[in-house]
């Protein structure tokens, strides 16, 4: 056997192997050739599509329709499972195009997914970058963020990510602080009124 390079397909190691490979590795074919099918029926249930899916990011000849597939599962039609699936496979995947793949449909996720994905494109540097350029033209806007994801993102292990995280944030959080004081700065002028506090007070309060 020559050595394999990652990411060969089943066909190509089936073509260099000795007679008996070849005939597990036609074997392993059928395999992935039935949980395709399982991952692309919709009236299957959700475990086994998720399961398919997974088997199938091993085989690199499944790359594209696969991710056509995972991408699909992002919306919020779809059930929770399949969309934390879809978006943990996609990463699993890899390959330049999953930032964009997963921020596509940003303000369409749903909570859940929104932090599924920022929990996977804060694993790699230049996805995070990708998150950080999302935010800077104003697609992923950085109240949507949780204050962990804020922290990790100001305390990253590069430089060029913390400091741009912090022009993104600090900027942000400062224009919001200064537009809620400004918001409610006539309050300051207004005359209280102790009678109609307690009436307030009593009837929300007591």
């Amino acid at each position: 056997l020559q050595p394999v390079v990652r990411g060969t397909t089943l066909d190509k190691l089936a073509a260099q192997a000795s007679d008996a490979l070849a005939a597990q590795l036609r074997r392993a074919n059928d395999l992935f050739a039935a949980a395709q099918k399982t991952a692309d029926d919709a009236k299957r249930p959700v475990a086994d599509r998720v399961a398919a899916a997974a088997l199938l990011t091993r085989d690199a000849a499944f790359r594209a329709t696969l991710t056509t597939l995972l991408t699909s599962w992002l919306t919020p039609q779809t059930p929770a499972e399949a969309r934390r699936a879809g978006v943990t496979l996609l990463a699993r995947l890899g390959g330049d195009n999953v930032p964009g793949l997963l921020l596509r449909d940003w303000d369409a996720h749903t909570p859940d997914t929104r932090q599924a994905i920022i929990e996977e494109l804060l694993r790699r540097a230049n996805w995070t970058q990708a998150l950080l350029d999302r935010m800077a033209k104003g697609e992923v806007v950085p109240q949507q963020l949780d204050a962990t994801t804020h922290a990790r993102l100001l305390n990253h292990k590069l430089p060029k990510i913390r400091t741009t995280a912090e022009k993104l944030l600090k900027a942000t959080g400062t224009e919001s602080r200064q537009a809620v004081l400004e918001a409610f700065r006539s309050a300051l002028t207004l005359k209280g009124d102790a009678r109609h506090g307690a009436t307030v007070f009593a009837s929300i309060c007591a």
